[in-house]
């Protein structure tokens, strides 16, 4: 059964379903209903994230509070960016919500921490493995710096391609 289909004359006995007073009474519960059920429809907004367009995608960013969100990214990071809102604030200040906001721009990109590749504690890289416009570099680094750790400094952005055994080519590295 759809609630969008229910007839509610169907649930009234068959005695009184010729009584205007009873077909009234249906008809006027049966519009309310459809409003209602149609409204229902609005509240999965956060479900429907893929599909939902810019304007609204712009107004849950001021809702969930994303600083690190980009009005002029396009749709796709917009998206991504929302998605990774909530995860974000829970687990805000570490190296996770970084990694989070950080791969809603670049799916490919790592965090590595200070103590993985022997660097001044409380530092990290951004290792990412394809190409980065440049324009997107100074968004990136505004969301990584809003979603930090106050005391942790991102060292450098690690762009390059990969090579057959999967480390970096020396002549495609980008540090920035």
């Amino acid at each position: 059964m759809k609630l969008n289909e229910l007839d509610l004359l169907q649930f009234i006995p068959v005695f009184m379903r010729e009584d205007t007073t009873s077909k009234g009474l249906a008809y006027a519960i049966q519009r309310q209903l459809n409003n209602v059920i149609s409204a229902i429809a609005n509240t999965q907004i956060y479900a429907n994230i893929d599909i939902i367009d810019e304007g609204i995608l712009d107004e849950l960013a001021w809702q969930f509070n994303c600083g690190w969100y980009d009005s002029n990214a396009s749709v796709d990071i917009k998206r991504q960016l929302i998605k990774a809102a909530l995860v974000a604030h829970k687990t805000r200040g570490t190296a996770y919500a970084v990694e989070e906001v950080v791969k809603s721009y670049f799916d490919d990109a790592t965090v590595v921490e200070w103590f993985e590749y022997g660097g001044d504690p409380y530092t990290f890289k951004v290792i990412v493995k394809n190409g980065v416009d440049t324009d997107l570099v100074d968004r990136f680094t505004m969301a990584v710096n809003s979603v930090k750790n106050i005391r942790s400094v991102m060292d450098e952005l690690i762009v390059g391609l990969t090579c057959a055994d999967d480390l970096f080519c020396d002549t495609d590295l980008l540090i920035i």
